[in-house]
């Protein structure tokens, strides 16, 4: 895959993953937003229902109790006994005037309060002993009643407590009972939450089912929309590199002919004067770096169409370090520098023309950078199941803002150099981009570590072959 391509994919999925987090985090405030409030309206609803009955009870308890009270423990009479008993009244008066009455024994008020239940529901009535009934006068189930919540309820106190009925869980809520300021009891209503939860589990369910399908829609969707966004941007790339690979291989003729005429002119100029003779040279340089430019462009241009598939195989890096070494040996002389090999013997799975384009780029860039009486080798080694060269040098080194652009495309190197970029060293800053983009290819990577003052190391990793 080309970098233009590999950047593009970048791009694409940096826009889905942001839209991705837009979505999922609306998303998950909703969702999230909707399971707090069922949870909290399935709580409250069961409350206020307990609350609503458990009042209703105590308002007839106490209204029961407060009956007896006027009527001295007893319910008033009905009207049709007041002639069946009137002769026994006219009695008790005769023998009221005889002998004072006798005390009459304390009775619970609460002693036989009923009340008619609700399904689902159970009531608790709770003389001021503690003494806890059914007011429905069913059998009392295991698990009640709930003595602590009653206590605090005869102690004045409201109390709502989560308890387990027959070994399903339950909600209840115990209320005082009062005559006056005097608790005369307790109310104890229960409700089993089995059903509710059960229906909060449904709908917490529902809500996880269709957050997953949501989210599941919106990585659809994300990378749906980064690729039409991307689309225009890709056009576009793919119109540059057309019109970098069209205007590279018709410049290369007219350079060529540049170049052929100006050594031509060289050649002759036998009476031309030494001023003539270095415009000539200079001329003939400067069309050589033009033709070099046009080569790498073209490469740049065929890597980004991911034309001509490299074909690897094993090579001896020795062989190569050596060969390259040959072939950069006038320029390490014309600079002072002294360039150096030394290899161990290592297969490497690579291209072999590639593999020489990756280290000339990287042995011209290393003694271009190089001090005049400086070092530049190229080291040939393994490093774990990898076979590795390094490309080092004593040079002025790259200052640390600048070493992680070093690889992009146009980007000056010796602009990066602590010695400035005022471009006297040549180059278009495309050899280390060109020399990343053909490793790459070859299913190894290349790393530069570097220190300003103390110089560079370009390494590169690739697979170990056998011979």
């Amino acid at each position: 895959m080309s970098a233009s391509a590999r950047q593009a994919r970048v791009v694409r999925t940096r826009l889905a993953a942001v839209n991705l987090f837009v979505s999922a985090l609306v998303l998950a405030v909703t969702l999230g937003s909707a399971a707090f409030s069922a949870v909290r309206s399935q709580a409250t609803s069961v409350d206020d229902d307990l609350r609503e009955i458990a009042a209703r009870v105590v308002l007839a308890a106490q209204h029961e109790q407060k009956e007896r009270a006027e009527h001295g423990g007893t319910r008033a009479p009905r009207e049709e006994d007041d002639d069946d008993d009137d002769d026994d009244h006219h009695r008790r008066q005769r023998s009221s005037r005889a002998a004072p009455p006798a005390p009459a024994p304390p009775v619970d008020p609460l002693a036989t309060f009923e009340v008619e239940g609700e399904p689902g529901t159970i009531v608790l009535l709770s003389s001021a002993t503690g003494a806890a009934r059914r007011v429905d006068g069913e059998t009392m189930p295991s698990g009640l009643p709930d003595l602590g919540a009653i206590q605090g309820a005869l102690a004045g106190r409201e109390i709502f407590s989560d308890i387990a009925l027959k070994g399903t869980p339950a909600r209840a809520l115990s209320m005082p009972v009062r005559a006056g300021s005097n608790v005369v009891g307790a109310v104890q209503v229960v409700r089993p939450t089995s059903e509710s939860r059960a229906a909060l589990t449904r709908t917490l369910v529902i809500l996880a089912v269709t957050g997953a399908v949501g989210l599941f829609l919106s990585v659809v969707g994300s990378f749906i929309l980064a690729g039409r966004a991307m689309r225009p941007i890709e056009l576009s790339l793919e119109r540059q590199r057309r019109f970098i690979a069209d205007a590279s291989h018709e410049l290369r003729t007219p350079v060529a002919v540049v170049r052929a005429r100006a050594e031509l002119l060289a050649s002759e100029a036998r009476g031309l004067d030494g001023a003539t003779r270095a415009e000539l040279a200079q001329l003939s340089r400067e069309a050589d770096e033009l033709s070099a430019l046009l080569v790498d462009l073209l490469d740049l241009a065929r890597l980004d169409a991911d034309q001509g598939a490299i074909e690897v195989g094993p090579v001896p890096l020795a062989d190569v370090a050596d060969e390259v070494a040959q072939q950069l040996k006038p320029l390490a002389t014309a600079r002072s520098v002294t360039l150096t090999t030394r290899s161990e013997v290592v297969f490497a799975q690579a291209s072999l023309v590639r593999l020489r384009q990756v280290l000339r780029a990287l042995g011209d860039n290393a003694l271009k950078h190089s001090r005049p009486g400086g070092t530049v080798a190229i080291i040939c080694d393994r490093l774990g199941g990898r076979a590795r060269i390094r490309v080092t040098d004593d040079g002025e080194g790259i200052a640390p803002d600048h070493l992680p652009h070093v690889k992009d495309r146009f980007y000056r190197a010796d602009a990066a150099r602590t010695r400035g970029g005022t471009g006297a060293k040549g180059g278009a800053g495309l050899g280390l981009a060109i020399a990343d983009e053909l490793v790459a290819k070859m299913g190894g990577a290349l790393t530069i570590e570097s220190e300003v003052g103390k110089g560079t190391v370009v390494t590169v990793l690739l697979a170990l072959s056998s011979p």
